[in-house]
């Protein structure tokens, strides 16, 4: 899923195996990538880094086929578009804005 906001770049991609990528950053400075892991907690995404420390919580506000509102951690509403992606091994993503 990536963030629909006009400043601020954030990308998350969740595999089966609880890992999950994030990219974050903004249109003028670098964007970086982390690893986390990630389960369902009380209906509840939440983003661990190595040291099982939460890193984020996603509570789900809604969704369609297209867009999700969650509240994050820090009590920001945030919208995310969902995209799905099935690569065969050795493939890699292109993202544009």
């Amino acid at each position: 899923m990536t963030l629909v906001d006009p400043n601020s770049i954030e990308w998350m991609h969740f595999n089966g195996s609880g890992m999950a990528s994030v990219s974050y950053g903004s249109d003028k400075d670098n964007v970086v990538g982390v690893a986390y892991n990630w389960r369902l907690v009380n209906g509840r995404l939440r983003l661990f880094d190595a040291n099982d420390k939460i890193y984020d919580e996603l509570t789900l506000i809604s969704r369609d086929n297209v867009i999700l509102v969650v509240r994050k951690r820090s009590g920001k509403i945030a919208k995310y578009r969902i995209i799905r992606l099935e690569l065969k091994p050795g493939q890699h993503a292109k993202f544009s804005r």
